[in-house]
């Protein structure tokens, strides 16, 4: 591929077909369990799924970019498609040593996992006969990032809050967690939500702490499946301890510290705060906002749970 290192990212990201933003994730993620005679894991599925949102599109290419400048200035690599996996090794143990946070780290090998995603599409629709496996690289640079990079404490928030809810069998169980994590609802608040609760553009009431009430946002597919469950049923009631133990259990097998349902608000308040400073609100604002999403009467509150926010990408 030819041109400049932005230039062959933006092309491989549109050309490529990874790019699903305004499409259905679970809808692609049913569709390759389907196609499947073996259960898939996480990192199958997302093998075989593409990019579904603005910001994650935004922060992976950044990542992408940062990735090839690093290849091209110690390697030589001037074409994305002779990325390899010894060179994507290379650039995450030079984080490691430059020691950024550890969710830093994994937000970068996760991007790099579904930089090989994009590179095997778009050898496929060109049909250039080449195939790209990053992972095993990947993992070795990984390995010891958990040995080294520091973890705070007192900091709730999951490293990999989709992989934790993927990996929740029960489909009510995976909606809860997901309507925490995208809508940064308390568990007590998922509970119990009634028909009238519904509201258009996939908003949904809920009724918090001291009776304070709020809409919320979540998931096209959440709000349907939501809306569904309450259309049969009349109420959405589950049983917590259930939920509890199954998300206890999802953090063992995705290997994350268990920081049970809460930690899936520190994940909201966390993406959340980012995502309104990247539209230009500056930080204070940010605060004013991310409080007001998550029911919280003061600021400060809300700032207890920005301890590991993720900064931009730097490269």
């Amino acid at each position: 591929m030819r041109g400049s290192i932005i230039h062959q990212v933006q092309t491989l990201f549109k050309e490529s077909g990874i790019n699903r933003i305004g499409t259905s994730k679970h809808t692609d993620k049913e569709a390759f369990r389907n196609s499947t005679d073996k259960k898939a894991n996480w990192h199958e599925i997302g093998q075989n799924t593409g990019i579904y949102s603005y910001s994650t599109a935004d922060d992976y290419r950044e990542i992408w970019i940062s990735a090839f400048r690093y290849a091209k200035a110690h390697f030589g690599v001037k074409d994305i498609e002779t990325l390899a996996g010894e060179h994507l090794q290379a650039f995450l143990l030079a984080k490691i040593d430059q020691e950024v946070k550890h969710a830093t780290f994994m937000q970068y090998a996760a991007a790099l996992e579904k930089l090989a995603v994009a590179l095997n599409m778009y050898a496929e629709k060109h049909e250039t006969g080449n195939e790209y496996n990053f992972s095993d690289d990947i993992n070795v640079a990984r390995k010891k990032a958990h040995k080294t990079l520091q973890r705070f404490d007192g900091v709730r928030s999951y490293e990999n809050p989709e992989e934790l809810i993927e990996m929740l069998t029960n489909p009510t169980h995976r909606l809860i967690a997901s309507t925490q994590y995208i809508g940064g609802a308390r568990m007590d608040e998922v509970y119990g939500i009634m028909p009238d609760s519904i509201k258009p553009d996939n908003r949904v009431t809920v009724k918090g702490k001291g009776g304070k009430i709020r809409d919320i946002r979540i998931n096209p597919d959440d709000h349907k499946m939501l809306s569904e469950i309450l259309k049969r049923d009349g109420h959405f009631k589950f049983d917590k301890g259930k939920y509890l133990y199954h998300l206890k259990k999802a953090s063992m097998v995705s290997e994350q510290k268990h920081n049970a349902s809460h930690g899936l608000r520190w994940n909201f308040a966390q993406n959340r705060m980012l995502e309104v400073q990247k539209n230009g609100k500056v930080r204070e604002q940010g605060l004013v906002i991310v409080s007001q999403e998550m029911g919280h009467e003061r600021a400060d509150i809300t700032e207890h749970y920005l301890k590991t926010e993720l900064r931009s990408v730097s490269y």
